[in-house]
């Protein structure tokens, strides 16, 4: 397969497959009178029967930070929808960070893992749903072929770098940057190798919490696995370290105690 054929794959299965399915935290910090634009990548998980938003742990830490160091109203934060494949506007919701809503997992807590888990209210699931929101699930990811089976994996998500903050206004735009499959390592992250020379190491800034994707070509279609979500960079940017979705899975499924807490009635 030609690169040109490559990327004209690659681009139907992000405007068809992927873009439905990513969402991202964007706002504002406040800093000395000057507004910056923070956004956090992350992707629809629907777990029964729950929308999901799924990112990196650190990411949340790191906005939970900037609310006690700048003040909660010099901090605004929105959850949008990246994109959605219908023809409705993109939409954005005010996010309150309810802790209460909140399962952060992070090296302090479990062992190279690095993962968050908001459950979203019913009202925003629903309206993400109505805008052609289409999350990833467990039974759509079902058949994974071995890691080392995969022809190719793309991590989704909004850089840092294409996003500015105009009169409260966030814009920023959905990316993918292909990497190669490295490892799996002992405590179970995926390490994959940036192979396009074009992508520079500030390029995954801010992509953290985005999922990266696996794609297995065959015969006559091309199919993809949502496999893991990117928590960091190493090597000047050249390898990127994410927990898998079985990690996450697995958390939910060993502490049904934390989901109930998160779904739990005001």
């Amino acid at each position: 397969m030609s690169s040109n054929q490559e990327e004209i794959i690659v681009r139907h299965i992000f405007a068809r497959d992927i873009l439905p399915k990513l969402l991202s935290i964007c706002g504002t910090v406040c800093r000395d009178g000057q507004k910056l634009p923070t956004v956090t990548s992350g992707f629809a998980w629907d777990y029964k029967d729950e929308l999901l938003f799924i990112t990196a742990g650190h990411c949340i830490k790191k906005l939970n930070s900037y609310k006690k160091q700048y003040g909660e109203d010099n901090v605004k934060l929105f959850l949008g929808d990246g994109y959605s494949s219908s023809d409705s506007p993109m939409l954005s919701f005010p996010l309150p960070m309810d802790q209460d809503r909140i399962i952060v997992v992070d090296t302090e807590t479990k062992d190279k893992a690095d993962f968050a888990i908001i459950r979203l209210p019913k009202l925003m699931q629903q309206a993400l749903r109505d805008n052609g929101v289409v999350p990833f699930n467990r039974e759509e990811n079902a058949s994974v072929p071995h890691w080392k089976d995969f022809d190719i994996f793309y991590l989704f998500g909004f850089p840092r770098k294409s996003s500015f903050c105009e009169d409260d206004i966030i814009s920023h735009e959905p990316t993918c940057i292909p990497l190669g499959f490295k490892e799996i390592d002992s405590s179970g992250r995926f390490k994959g190798k940036i192979t396009s020379r074009k992508e520079s190491s500030d390029f995954v800034k801010g992509m953290s919490g985005g999922p990266i994707v696996g794609i297995k070509n065959y015969e006559n279609s091309h199919k993809k696995w949502v496999m893991a979500i990117q928590s960091s960079q190493v090597n000047s940017g050249l390898y990127v370290y994410a927990t898998t979705v079985d990690t996450v899975i697995e958390f939910l499924e060993q502490n049904p105690e934390e989901f109930a807490r998160i779904i739990a009635p005001y």
